[in-house]
């Protein structure tokens, strides 16, 4: 189960057991579990691993894309272009070439030349201990979710980030461009409008690829309404579910009631539990995820057993969403302070943050990126989705599809006038334009005291802390987080 819906690269075969097997690929070896999607394409040599769908139903599928290529064709410009508008959790292998999607949600850490998307199974092969934060551990004040960077308790094994590509040969990493500036012509309307046309067709790709029952997560906020808004509009059948934290769900649980009531669709009120769960399970989500928090496990099993204990389903997840709303300036005044937060926790945070800062202070190549983005891009979503996400691996029978998880979605949305785009009310309009009388429906905007709160936490952090922060790096900081304004 440790193992389950991993792969690795490397130039030696790794069959771990009968549920794993391995093809040749340049050179090197691809193995793989049984669990893991794997499309070969004789034409142009393109590896896909993972799940992709096209959003654009104007192109051909992803596979039909990589056919139509041939070996003379591919260029790591034709890579960077292939899966603009794939929208999925995979990673692409290109001989001495590793990409990853949108996000990274798959998740791929390196070791010269070696790739997984299982740090365990690498730092295994490589005789290293399997906790990929394990100093991490002296202060438990920390949070987990939101490592930055490339920094891994081994330093012979780094994060491949979502802004990066690897060359698995020269052993480097490269910059790839997020955005590439190809929308500038559109209005807000015409934006959103190719968002809800993309996304629907998303939509019914991933609905005619599986046929498991899709469930859709219900909450007092703003992304969940989205992705109901666009699950009618499509009419796919689905069901619904909303998950009782305690007396921080109250408003979620209300408003879930009444949502449900104006959508009639199936309904469950799942039960989160913090009591002490079995040891053995501990102990395999700590393998498996490499020491991280074993709250992700009992949120995940309770997820999956309280819906659907035996079959097959499809979890719809739409957080992506708060990616294109400049998510830390809502909760501090200056981007200096999550360095300085980050300082109050340790060494190894410290470093990890320094070294982000120095990395993409060498990128000059998404100058164009927002650092508000740029953080969330590379920090949480390259962290928190690549790492924790893979508790999502260890349940049987549940497939976890982000909805937003497309460079283009992320383009057309990060170039929306910041109006509507900070402070979320694209997703209103977007609601609003597919189902009126869900509009209608209050949000919970108690997260707003939450950040007010946070926010006051972490300015009063900045006085304390000031004097500790390098003039270097303090400089760094203003250079890059000038430029707060996207359009793309």
């Amino acid at each position: 189960m440790v193992h389950d819906k991993q792969w690795i690269l490397d130039y030696k075969k790794h069959v771990i057991n009968g549920e794993w097997q391995a093809f040749e690929y340049g050179g090197r070896y691809v193995s793989y579990h049984k669990g893991v999607n794997i499309y070969v394409s004789k034409q142009s040599g393109i590896v896909l691993i993972g799940n992709a769908w096209q959003v654009d139903s104007t192109k051909p599928s992803p596979t039909e894309q990589m056919d139509a290529l041939t070996d003379t064709d591919i260029t790591i410009d034709a890579l960077y272009a292939l899966d603009e508008t794939w929208c999925g959790r995979y990673v692409i292998l290109y001989k001495d070439w590793v990409l990853m999607d949108a996000t990274g949600s798959m998740g791929v850490f390196v070791s010269g030349s070696k790739a997984s998307t299982s740090y365990p199974l690498l730092s295994g092969i490589l005789g290293l201990h399997k906790n990929i934060y394990t100093y991490i551990y002296a202060n438990e004040g920390t949070n987990r979710d939101f490592i930055p960077g490339q920094k891994t308790a081994n330093e012979k094994i780094k994060r491949l980030l979502p802004s990066q590509v690897y060359n698995i040969q020269k052993q480097e990493f490269i910059f790839r461009t997020l955005l590439v500036r190809k929308y500038e012509q559109l209005s807000d309307e015409e934006r959103i409008d190719r968002f809800v046309r993309y996304a629907k067709h998303c939509l019914m790709q991933i609905r005619q690829t599986y046929e498991y029952p899709i469930y859709c997560a219900v909450s007092g906020g703003y992304d969940s309404r989205v992705g109901l808004a666009l699950l009618e509009s499509c009419k796919l059948d689905y069901s619904t579910y909303t998950i009782d934290f305690g007396d921080r769900s109250i408003k979620d649980v209300a408003i879930a009631k009444k949502i449900v009531r104006l959508i009639k669709k199936p309904w469950k009120l799942l039960k989160y539990s913090d009591t002490q769960e079995d040891e053995k399970r501990i102990g395999e989500w700590n393998e498996h995820c490499a020491g991280l928090g074993v709250g992700w496990e009992r949120y995940t099993r309770h997820v999956k057993e309280q819906l659907n204990n035996d079959g097959e389903i499809i979890n719809l997840q739409c957080h992506i969403f708060e990616l294109v709303c400049d998510y830390y300036s809502h909760e501090m005044d200056d981007p200096k302070v999550y360095y300085e937060t980050f300082a109050q926790q340790g060494e190894f945070l410290e470093s990890a943050y320094s070294e982000w800062l120095k990395l993409i202070d060498e990128d000059d190549v998404n100058y164009n990126v927002s650092i508000w983005t740029r953080m969330y891009w590379d920090l949480r979503l390259g962290s928190w989705l690549s790492s924790s996400e893979q508790g999502i691996d260890i349940q049987e029978n549940m497939v976890q599809i982000q909805l937003l998880n497309s460079r283009v979605y992320i383009e057309l949305l990060l170039g929306l006038d910041d109006a509507i785009r900070v402070n979320r009310e694209w997703e209103k309009i977007v609601v609003q334009k597919l189902y009126p009388e869900l509009a209608a429906i209050p949000y919970d905007n108690t997260y707003i005291n939450h950040r007010i709160v946070l926010k006051k936490m972490l300015s009063a952090s900045v006085k304390r802390m000031k004097t500790l922060l390098p003039t270097k790096v303090y400089a760094s900081l203003k250079r890059r987080f000038g430029t707060l304004v996207h359009k793309v």
